[in-house]
């Protein structure tokens, strides 16, 4: 909309500021990812981060302005290895977005993104996301380390079940 919007000429100040926000969100969540597994320049060399979610929204696999692509660009970058799965997105991610990209691994399932992942980082607001079995996650990640990007999970109950949870615009429990 922006697009067209300069085309005729008009200066769409409002959707300017939103996609401003939205850019800014995207950095600070990234940032606290960033500040919890930073202690030395090689922090995230080859230390692998699990993704759920990679379409902007749940129920389609448009990734446009999605915030898993900054995600996984800057945690490559950094050296690290990613994990992804979306019930929908994978062949865009593969085949668009992260075609020219290495150290990315694509899943066919929810849980095995979590295999061996320092993190769990969530993106997307899929239904399937919000039925968690806790001792199979923990089980499964390096360390119990969820960074929820929807505020989608109660940080009580993460901290009840072992899990230091993160949420976008809240301190971590």
């Amino acid at each position: 909309i922006i697009s067209f919007a300069k085309k005729e000429g008009y200066d769409a100040t409002i959707l300017n500021a939103v996609d401003n926000v939205n850019n800014n969100q995207k950095k600070y969540f990234f940032d606290k990812l960033f500040d919890r597994f930073k202690t030395s320049e090689d922090d995230f060399k080859n230390k692998k981060f699990g993704i759920w979610g990679l379409s902007f929204k749940p129920g389609t696999d448009d990734m446009r302005e999605s915030a898993s692509i900054y995600f996984v660009e800057n945690i490559i970058r950094l050296g690290g290895l990613v994990s992804v799965y979306d019930p929908k997105a994978m062949n865009n991610a593969k085949f668009k977005y992260f075609q020219n990209l290495k150290n990315i691994t694509y899943c066919n399932d929810k849980m095995d993104v979590a295999d061996g992942s320092s993190a769990l980082i969530l993106l997307s607001e899929w239904p399937e996301f919000r039925a968690l079995d806790f001792k199979k996650l923990i089980i499964k990640l390096k360390s119990p380390v969820l960074f929820d990007g929807k505020n989608q999970f109660d940080k009580y109950d993460m901290k009840a079940n072992g899990i230091e949870y993160h949420q976008i615009g809240v301190k971590a429990l």
